[in-house]
């Protein structure tokens, strides 16, 4: 009998291991990597983001207009991974304090951040470059990187 009790306590602590895993750890080391990959490209495209993009040149230049397409798709694409990595992680508000990762409020803020900047690669809009920079240092704020 002290056999099966055994196995049995082994087999629920596997399984509670697990949980935990794939609960909880493995969606925190997912958003963590996310958050590496919006720095990054955020660091990457600052050049871009700070520049005014010339909107005159779509009519004429198929494939400038491409690429800025393609660099706002790339925006909406971070954006939406932002909002569906921390739906992923049950219990989000407590985990993101264990965690060290953004509270909700700053992770809304952060996803609409890059929605605007997308959205202003391909738009004319007044001022877009200036509310580009700033915007992209709310982001890289909101995600904890500092400028040395």
């Amino acid at each position: 009998m002290e056999v099966f009790f055994t196995i049995v306590a082994g087999v629920g602590v596997f399984t509670i291991g697990q949980l935990v895993l794939k609960l909880w750890i493995e969606p925190v080391a997912e958003f963590k990597a996310l958050q590496v990959e919006v720095i990054t490209k955020l660091k990457r495209d600052e050049g871009i983001i700070i520049s005014s993009i010339d909107y005159s040149r779509f009519e004429q230049d198929e494939v400038y207009k491409q690429k800025c397409e393609e660099l706002s798709n790339s925006y909406f694409d971070l954006s939406a991974r932002i909002s569906g990595n921390k739906d992923i992680i049950p219990l989000y508000s407590f985990v993101s304090y264990l965690s060290k990762l953004p509270n909700s409020k700053d992770l809304l803020l952060s996803s609409q951040n890059l929605n605007y900047i997308g959205n202003t690669l391909v738009r004319d809009a007044e001022n877009s470059s200036v509310t580009r920079h700033k915007l992209c240092k709310e982001v890289l704020d909101i995600f904890g990187y500092k400028e040395k």
